[in-house]
Order: structure tokens, then C-alpha cells, then sequence
């Protein structure tokens, strides 16, 4: 794949956003065809004006993005990607997306995307965070920002960016690295919000909240029979429907 350098269009806006958000489609390993004009189309069916992200990579490793000429959101637009976590927050976030992120079932997620997949997105984060000025920091999954506003839960992007991060410095993500089986098991522990919880010693709501990124307001709604002052070891509450 030829590695042609990645260029922004000269409107592309230089301080509108601080904010670079990582997601996946949901997509299973065999759909090949998921492209920007894939997610454009199924945008437009949900009445949306077009593709939601600024950029797409495909299963391939391409990338897809306006410059391109492809029909994905122009930087200069405000993407359609984070509503979910409150208002303004998708006027300062480039959105990008990978096919991908389940599991040939189509539900549960799984880090299933491709090593040209993570070169691609290495360069890309790359050249996003020196043309628009963003912070190393600021480059977060969508789950990541989730828990960061307590909107509805997602495992979306399916991988912890932080992880592939701080691992692509360690080469965990070169072409030729492969996850043993254990930490594949433990990934996916991870990833998944399950149904119920069980209490432990010395949780709290608020905790249990926080770590599964889940609203408080709904660990509430959810479990409105218990007093939740007074959860304790060995209690199973229902974490979503």
C-alpha cells in the first residue's frame, strides 16, 4: 500500500477542534465492503445530512476522507458522531472510524481490526495532531469520552486507544504482532458491559458506575427495587437491559 503523505484541504478549520475521537462501525470481519459510501448511505437512512466522520479506514488500511474524494463529513463541517455525550461536544471533535469491532455474530465486541488498519491510523493521528494543534492526550475512544460525560454505554471502539498508544511506542502494534491468548481473553473482560454485576467488597454505586461507565442515574433506574446506600457483597445488580 503506497504510504502517500496525508493532506488536510486548505479550509480545513486551524482552532476549531481540541478533540480527536477514535470509534468502529460494529461492523464483523466479513463485511469487506464497508466503506465511506457504506456509512454515507446508512447515515442518510437515519436522516442524517450524510456520513457522520471526518475520516473512515477501511478493512484494506484505506483511508478515506473528503481530500481523498471521498464522501465522508469536510473538516470544515461539524461532524455527527458524539451527540450522544452532550451538546458541543461534536462541534470540537474530529470523529474518525475503522471498519470492524464484533465478532462475526454482530454483537460482541472484539479487537478484530487489521494491521494495516492500525498503520493507517497511526499516520493519520499523526498528521491530525500536527495540522489542527491537538494534544497527545486528547486522542480518546469514543467509550473514553463516554465515560468522561456519563452518556449510555459502548464498548465502542472495541481496543483501548490509551493502550494502543502507549504501545505503538513499544512496536505492540507493528504488522507482525499478534496477542497471545490470554490477553485476548482479558480485552474482551474488558470490552464487554454485561447484563448484571456482581458486588464486591467495598463497592460503591458511584464506583461501580465509574468503572463500567455507566450513568449513576441509570444504575439507579435499573436496580429502583435496592437501596442504594446500602448495596453489599454478593449482590447482583442489573447493569442494562
Amino acid at each position: 500500500m503506497t504510504q502517500e503523505p496525508i493532506i488536510f484541504p486548505d479550509n480545513a478549520p486551524l482552532d476549531k477542534y481540541d478533540y480527536l475521537i477514535i470509534h468502529a462501525f460494529a461492523t464483523p470481519p466479513s463485511m469487506t465492503e464497508v466503506d465511506a459510501l457504506w456509512v454515507d448511505r446508512l447515515h442518510r437512512r437515519k436522516g442524517w445530512s450524510g456520513c457522520g466522520y471526518h475520516a473512515i479506514i477501511t478493512r484494506s488500511g484505506e483511508l478515506q476522507h473528503v481530500p481523498a474524494g471521498h464522501r465522508t463529513r469536510p473538516y470544515h463541517r461539524t461532524g455527527a458522531h458524539v451527540g450522544g455525550c452532550g451538546a458541543g461536544w461534536n462541534e470540537r471533535c474530529i470523529g474518525i472510524s475503522m471498519a470492524g469491532g464484533v465478532k462475526e455474530d454482530g454483537r460482541t465486541p472484539e479487537d478484530n481490526f487489521t494491521p494495516q488498519q492500525y498503520i493507517t491510523l497511526e499516520r493519520y493521528v499523526s498528521a491530525a495532531l500536527a495540522h489542527f494543534d491537538i494534544p497527545m492526550r486528547n486522542v480518546i475512544g469514543h467509550r473514553d469520552l463516554i465515560k468522561m460525560t456519563n452518556a449510555a454505554p459502548k464498548a465502542c471502539p472495541c481496543f483501548s486507544v490509551r493502550t494502543w498508544i502507549e504501545g505503538a511506542v513499544n512496536d505492540e502494534y507493528r504488522s507482525d504482532y499478534t496477542p497471545t491468548p490470554a490477553a485476548e481473553k482479558d480485552r474482551d473482560r474488558v470490552l464487554r458491559v454485561n447484563k448484571t454485576y456482581v458486588v464486591r467488597k467495598g463497592d460503591t454505586l458511584w464506583g461501580i458506575s465509574n468503572a463500567l461507565g455507566v450513568p449513576l442515574k441509570t444504575l439507579k433506574k435499573n436496580n429502583s427495587s435496592i437501596d442504594h446506600d446500602l448495596i453489599h457483597e454478593g449482590q447482583r445488580l442489573r447493569i442494562r437491559h
